[in-house]
């Protein structure tokens, strides 16, 4: 497979992944307003904290408002990370690797790109963002759908596998590091009688709650939900099962033992790591240490695989 088609696959894949986590996280937010009191303020800044977007919001806006933060992430074409733009950059790399997807799938995410431009609008009122984001986060699933069930497991399906675990593992800890960490340390005492729902609306912005529900027999608890969004092997959106993800998709190429190896280290600091310690004092060190793996992961994949081709061009010569 040429390289330049591995990192375009790999990247539509990641961007698809960002597009569908920052709407389910604006989506989970949404639904929180439904369950604490008017009066309440909610905090909007975490979420552009969670997606890394803050310092490129306060270029654009003076004040932080529920609207300003919902278009931002939502729709803004400044922001290169909102959801509009990941769809849009993931359409142009797999419009350079069509041939190597599934037709139906090239046709569900045109229409879910065309869908999310001509309704854009939708960002700016509370209910059409709702049902706007609903349908993009269930088509980006429908999308996977067909590309899980259609596509022959070859080079470039393992390059989006890849591409879609390094992505949602980045998220889960993006989100443990800014949602978790704030519940922790909040002293707002007005809302700590709703640290139940918070916490449970952390889950949700993940996917995760009805799946914590059925695995874990207890409340939820931060500990509880640190450790299962951290280590549970069997949740597709734990960082561990992410990261084995990746592991075995590597099998499929040549010379990985490089990048197994940053991935087996990782996978150990998780395994043996005392989530409840942690969430005592020093779970924002750790989160920013798995974050830098991650990082590393994804050099050791770019340069062993998407710069093939000129290095070996370069050496030639």
């Amino acid at each position: 497979m040429l390289s330049r088609l591995a990192e375009a696959v790999y990247w539509a894949a990641r961007y698809l992944e960002r597009a569908e986590n920052t709407a389910r996280i604006v989506l989970a937010h949404h639904s929180m307003m439904l369950d604490v009191p008017c009066d309440l303020k909610l905090c909007w800044e975490s979420l552009m904290a969670v997606t890394g977007s803050a310092e490129e919001f306060h270029k654009q806006y003076e004040q932080i408002s529920e609207l300003d933060v919902s278009s931002f992430l939502i729709s803004s074409e400044k922001n290169l990370s909102s959801v509009l733009m990941s769809i849009k950059m993931a359409r142009e790399n797999l419009r350079t690797a069509r041939a190597e997807i599934p037709r139906d799938a090239w046709e569900c995410l045109n229409q879910l790109y065309w869908f999310s431009q001509d309704k854009k609008n939708f960002a700016m009122h509370r209910q059409q963002r709702y049902d706007y984001l609903r349908h993009i986060a269930n088509t980006i699933q429908q999308y996977k759908g067909i590309i899980v069930g259609t596509m022959s497991r070859d080079s470039a399906y393992n390059f989006m596998r890849m591409g879609n675990s390094l992505e949602r593992a980045d998220m889960t800890t993006r989100v443990i590091d800014v949602q978790a960490i704030n519940l922790i340390l909040s002293q707002q005492e007005e809302l700590k009688p709703f640290t139940d729902i918070k916490w449970m609306n952390l889950l949700k912005s993940l996917a995760a709650y009805q799946m914590y529900r059925h695995n874990i027999n207890t409340r939820v608890t931060g500990t509880a939900v640190v450790t299962f969004l951290l280590q549970d092997k069997l949740f597709p959106r734990s960082l561990i099962h992410c990261l084995d993800e990746i592991n075995d998709s590597l099998l499929n190429f040549k010379d990985p033992e490089e990048i197994q190896q940053k991935i087996r280290q990782t996978m150990d600091l998780l395994k043996r790591t005392n989530v409840h310690a942690l969430i005592e004092n020093g779970l924002h060190a750790f989160m920013d240490e798995l974050q830098i793996e991650l990082a590393a992961i994804n050099s050791l994949i770019t340069e062993n695989y998407f710069y093939f081709e000129e290095q070996s061009q370069s050496q030639s010569q």
